[in-house]
């Protein structure tokens, strides 16, 4: 997993998983890509400093991991 964030574009980015891009879904606020297969392979969000003040983006590698490990399983 990869976690990017672009303080110009002022967006985040979250790659899950290697793959190549087949679809992207556009939903104004935040975007999705997925594989052929329609596994998702990483999500942008868009004005994330009005989604995520910046004093609140402090996250621990290990709250990381726990997250993205539940929202695989589901």
């Amino acid at each position: 997993m990869q976690i990017k964030i672009d303080t110009n574009a002022d967006a985040l980015y979250i790659k899950l998983r290697k793959g190549k891009v087949a679809k992207t879904k556009n939903n104004g606020d935040h975007l999705a890509d997925y594989d052929k297969k329609g596994n998702l392979i990483g999500f942008e969000i868009f004005n994330l400093s009005k989604v995520v003040p910046k004093d609140e983006r402090k996250v621990t590698l290990s709250e990381v991991i726990e997250n993205s490990d539940q929202k695989l399983a589901a």
